[in-house]
């Protein structure tokens, strides 16, 4: 079996993602015959490339207040523990992905498994 991963880098929900497919795997009793293609997907690629703390991001996106943001990001914190990941996202800032997404690429073209752990 083939399963083809899009993901963007700063992304909580892929990375929730990331995990519990990684969870079902262990789990999995033919999970030898599985591979993963990692691939990179922006989320918004016309974000500027400078920063924005990602609290006041999601409320001009969505249109809502700073604390209706602030409890959405409180929800995919809870995600996250449930999958066994730490996020402290009231500290995160978001922007264009592009040059992650090629600084991924460039470092699995050096080396494929180290520039997967960057994912």
């Amino acid at each position: 079996m083939h399963i083809d991963m899009w993901s963007d880098l700063v992304c909580p929900w892929c990375f929730i993602g990331k995990r519990q497919l990684e969870i079902a795997l262990e789990q999995f009793e033919h999970r030898d015959q599985v591979t993963v293609t990692h691939r990179a997907y922006q989320l918004n690629p016309s974000a500027e490339f400078t920063t924005t703390p990602t609290t006041q991001m999601l409320a001009d996106k969505y249109g809502v207040s700073l604390e209706q943001a602030k409890e959405m990001q409180s929800n995919v914190v809870q995600a996250a523990v449930s999958v066994g990941l730490n996020y402290q996202l009231d500290r995160t800032l978001s922007g264009n992905t592009r040059d992650g997404h090629r600084l991924v690429l460039w470092a699995q073209a050096l080396d494929h498994d180290r520039g997967l752990e960057l994912l």
